[in-house]
């Protein structure tokens, strides 16, 4: 068990996914934003990993490619889905619509979280129609995949209670309107909130919090349950590869 550390325009449109390997050297290319306490985990048990990693490219209304990429947070390292946001008079820019960040111990694999865009929410759909899944199964079977294909033997999979965004999430982003407004107003107005805006945003955030953790501890429980993790005491559920 870890040490815990202190997401189609038509059916006949799918295409199967194009897959290349990853040259021997990309480590080289990633290493520099892997942050300090986790790099030495990273080079000694996760280098193959990244080395070995195959991308894979999906079609749907938008263009979508699986790599990895550097991430903050619960660990340095992610498996994510990105499409190209298009801007007119702008060039194109890659952005991540969900996201696994991932550690690694000797021979196993460990997500530390799983998380989506809020802001990517047609995407997330549209890309879910072109695989078939929910994007946090796909995610979760692709680390699976590739890490059982290098010779890593387990996968864990942290459990929802046990995040800190869990206990403390950040909940402003579904507070009602008019609370989001009063926040928006006076960070536009750059003044403090009056003591009656103060206690109504206090109010809603603590409203807000208990459903916020069910969003998240169901999908966490229903990606465990899905991709047949089995419970422990700890703050992870565990599946041999």
């Amino acid at each position: 068990m870890p040490t815990k550390r202190t997401s189609l325009t038509h059916r006949q449109q799918i295409t199967a996914p194009e897959k290349r390997r990853r040259l021997p050297s990309r480590w080289k290319g990633m290493r520099e934003n892997i942050r300090g306490s986790q790099y030495k985990n990273i080079s000694l048990y996760g280098r193959k990993f990244i080395n070995g990693f195959r991308w894979s490219r999906y079609k749907g209304k938008q263009a979508y490619l699986v790599d990895l990429k550097s991430a903050w947070g619960e660990a340095s390292l992610a498996v994510a889905v990105h499409f190209l946001k298009e801007t007119p008079g702008k060039p194109s820019e890659q952005r991540t619509a969900f996201e696994a960040r991932i550690r690694f111990e000797p021979k196993s694999v460990i997500i530390e979280a799983i998380q989506g865009e809020r802001n990517a929410v047609e995407q997330i759909k549209d890309f879910e129609k072109v695989v078939g899944e929910p994007i946090a199964a796909f995610i979760v079977k692709e680390i699976e995949t590739q890490a059982r294909a290098l010779g890593y033997k387990k996968s864990f999979l942290v459990k929802a209670e046990s995040l800190e965004d869990f206990v403390f999430p950040v909940v402003d982003g579904v507070l009602p309107n008019r609370i989001k407004k009063i926040i928006q107003d006076a960070q536009s107005d750059l003044r403090p909130f009056t003591k009656e805006e103060y206690a109504q945003i206090q109010a809603a955030r603590k409203e807000a919090l208990p459903r916020v953790q069910k969003q998240m501890k169901k999908l966490y429980d229903g990606v465990a349950q899905s991709r047949g993790y089995k419970e422990t005491d700890g703050p992870y559920r565990e599946k041999d590869l």
